[in-house]
């Protein structure tokens, strides 16, 4: 009885992560739009590592984490040369840019989280 008061404990947790994750890649797109002077850009890349942080570590728990990895990386990894040949060919503009940058702000210290620990389970055995 105690292991599946466990997993529905996980299952909450992972199902939090997901909805943090969501709210924070609607900020991340949304807030571009918006002239937030320099000191509400600095409080808001703040809000975005933090909700990042919170994000990895209730996916500490989650057997998708290499899944989470991997798509992290990708969309980190992917962003400077799809920026670069979108603003040669189609759009040059700073929302766009500002947008994927906060993207990335709320996703690497999600994934870092994760990888540390992912990291450490290896070192373990």
């Amino acid at each position: 009885m105690t292991g599946r008061k466990k997993s529905e404990k996980e299952l909450g947790e992972t199902q939090y992560g997901g909805i943090i994750l969501g709210v924070g890649l609607l900020v991340a797109l949304i807030l571009p739009f918006f002239k937030l002077g320099t000191n509400g850009t600095k409080i808001l890349f703040v809000i975005l590592v933090a909700t990042g942080l919170v994000v990895g570590i209730l996916n500490l728990r989650s057997s998708k984490s290499v899944a989470f990895m991997v798509s992290s990386m990708v969309l980190i990894l992917l962003t400077g040369p799809f920026l670069g040949a979108f603003s040669q060919y189609i759009y040059s503009g700073q929302i766009l840019g500002s947008m994927f940058g906060n993207i990335i702000s709320l996703v690497f210290p999600a994934a870092l989280v994760v990888a540390l620990k992912e990291l450490f389970l290896i070192a373990k055995d």
